[in-house]
């Protein structure tokens, strides 16, 4: 065999990539644990593919565990909860250099897209991001007098929405793909210490926006610097702990 140093190339089925998207939808928390999917037909039209593609899919990820089927007129397909297993703490505490490394990527990449937004965001833009902090102040005073895992994950939902959001901003699809990557990659870190959400964040949230607004490129870039770092050491000081990851 000639060694080119060139690997094996293959092609994914279309079934796999909907099992991708709508893992990505769930652990982006687009869908929570205990959601409806929307329905095959509505599924197929949105990805672009045929019903008997989604019910494919459906159907692996329901044998995973990671849907449930409910049968009947108010049926459809039921979100499981995707939490790790109790042990998910110390399997991240095994391998941390790992964590740091999509901690540096996530940085790297969001800390860029505020800075790209600055210059290319619209007044529609805007918009949505002054929606989704209105939506966002509520959430965290839930949070704040209840910090159970489910008002933890309704900000959380939302915070993705918001930085995917900054993304679109930059008119630039490629930068949307990278925020999506990065928060899909720490996803599984989340989820185990997912109720210490950072007291802080909300204010940052409003400086960045306000940066974006003034069009100031170098503020929106060291906002968005502080906000993840700050986001990163609290995860470091859990990591470094012996408390367990919330059930």
């Amino acid at each position: 065999m000639t060694h080119t140093g060139l690997r094996t190339v293959r092609v994914a089925a279309i079934h796999e990539l909907v099992i991708d998207e709508i893992r990505r939808a769930v652990e982006m928390w687009v869908y929570r644990p205990g959601d409806l999917l929307p329905s095959e037909r509505d599924m197929a039209e949105a990805m672009g593919v045929s019903r008997n593609t989604v019910r494919t899919a459906t159907a692996i990820l329901e044998s995973e565990g990671f849907l449930s089927v409910r049968r009947g007129r108010a049926g459809g397909y039921r979100v499981e909860d995707p939490a790790l297993a109790d042990d998910r703490g110390e399997e991240i505490r095994r391998r941390p250099q790992e964590v740091q490394r999509v901690w540096d990527y996530r940085i790297a990449v969001d800390v860029g897209a505020a800075r790209l937004a600055a210059e290319h965001r619209t007044a529609a833009d805007l918009r949505e991001l002054r929606r989704l902090l209105q939506e966002l102040a509520p959430a965290y005073r839930v949070y704040e007098r209840e910090k159970s895992l489910d008002n933890a994950r309704k900000v959380q939902a939302l915070d993705s929405q918001f930085h995917v959001a900054i993304a679109r901003s930059t008119s630039n699809d490629f930068i949307v793909d990278a925020v999506l990557d990065a928060r899909r990659r720490l996803w599984v870190a989340y989820s185990s210490y997912l109720t210490r959400l950072d007291p802080d964040s909300e204010h940052r949230r409003v400086g960045i926006v306000d940066a974006l607004r003034r069009r100031d490129a170098d503020l929106a870039e060291q906002l968005m610097r502080e906000h993840l770092t700050a986001g990163r050491g609290q995860f470091e000081r859990w990591l470094a702990s012996s408390d367990e990851p919330p059930a």
